[in-house]
């Protein structure tokens, strides 16, 4: 035990990262994330115009959007919101407004649709992708709790229900950059859309929205407390994870 303490004071007295980072990533690392950037406009670009995005944020509005080339013609939410953090990491205000708009395409899912948010399907499904944003198929997701502010669907062009649903671990990156947005601009309107996504981040993808869906009574209670007997499960995204799914 005490070789132990020695070892780990010795590692916790010394930096955690690499000194020169900061520099690698200004030099190195973030230059090569924008050369995956597509903007608005170009032929691969794949999620409505800006012009076509309902709940667009004024302060946005005549910014082209920019999304992460993932993969050929896809982009995941993995990437777009690490964009987004590295973009507020960079200070690349540039960057950040665009890859915020291109968010914001993501929810819209489709120009001639009302917005998708993250409603999709939990399991496999074949019938029009659009029927899930137009209402024709009642999703059993929980999406579109907090207007305009959503945690969409992770693989984008829509082209099937399975694409539709919002995954945390891109959702909780894009909304660290969201906060970044919001303090670089000094914009209250953008402050109160982080701290709405913030809130859409807790009630979809962890699920809070539906707790009783995601909670199971403790299968010993033993001397545990009434008011501590039950046991919540974090979802991993809208439409799956927790209990339910």
């Amino acid at each position: 035990a005490v070789v132990l303490a020695v070892a780990l004071r010795e590692v916790l007295s010394k930096p955690l990262f690499a000194r020169n980072s900061s520099r690698k990533f200004q030099d190195d690392y973030w230059p090569q994330m924008k050369k995956l950037f597509l903007q608005e406009g170009s032929p691969k670009y794949p999620v409505p115009p800006s012009n076509k995005v309902t709940d667009l944020l004024s302060e946005l509005h005549g910014v082209k959007g920019l999304m992460v080339h993932t993969a050929p013609d896809v982009t995941v939410t993995e990437g777009q919101g690490y964009a987004m953090l590295a973009a507020g990491m960079a200070r690349d205000l540039h960057s950040l407004k665009g890859l915020t708009v291109g968010w914001q395409a993501i929810g819209q899912g489709f120009a001639d649709t009302p917005a998708c948010g993250g409603c999709g399907v939990n399991k496999d499904a074949w019938f029009p992708a659009k029927d899930i944003c137009t209402g024709k198929f009642k999703t059993p997701c929980l999406c579109k709790t907090v207007p305009g502010a959503y945690m969409p669907g992770w693989d984008s062009p829509f082209t099937q229900p399975s694409a539709m649903g919002s995954a945390t671990d891109g959702d909780e990156d894009a909304v660290t950059g969201l906060i970044y947005l919001a303090e670089l601009m000094g914009s209250e309107e953008l402050r109160e859309y982080a701290v709405k996504s913030i809130a859409a981040f807790v009630l979809e993808d962890l699920g809070f929205a539906d707790p009783e869906k995601n909670s199971r009574p403790t299968p010993a209670q033993g001397d545990i407390p009434e008011t501590l007997q039950t046991m919540y499960l974090w979802r991993g995204g809208s439409c799956w994870g927790g209990y339910d799914t």
